[in-house]
């Protein structure tokens, strides 16, 4: 199977730089659902389409039918670590992934900072 291919803003993509970012967090969709999202599975994070990537593996895939089930049962912290309450979390996700049901989460083990 080829790389999962994650195309970011330049923040997430610093906060995955830099470690503080563990978990991605995107709406089920044709390209981000379980069949494409496995453990195991090489993941490309890349600033942008055309920016710095940063390579892992993707370690652990949970799904979600709210974002309030995934505060409740990940560290929302390590989605997007500049949250520090549960609330401004659901507020900031709600405003990213609007449009979507159903969610899925996965977390990244860093192999090489870049490529």
């Amino acid at each position: 199977m080829d790389r999962l291919f994650v195309p970011l803003k330049t923040e997430p993509f610093q906060w995955f730089r830099s470690g503080k970012k563990k978990w991605e967090l995107r709406g089920i969709s044709s390209q981000f659902n379980r069949d494409t999202v496995v453990p195991s599975r090489s993941v490309e994070l890349r600033k942008g389409y055309n920016g710095e990537s940063i390579w892992g593996i993707v370690d652990c895939v949970e799904t979600f039918g709210s974002l309030e089930s995934v505060v409740d049962n990940l560290d929302f912290r390590a989605i997007i670590p500049p949250t520090e309450t549960r609330g401004g979390f659901l507020s900031r996700a709600k405003e990213l992934l609007s449009g979507y049901d159903e969610f899925i989460a996965f977390r990244v083990l860093i192999e090489d900072k870049e490529k």
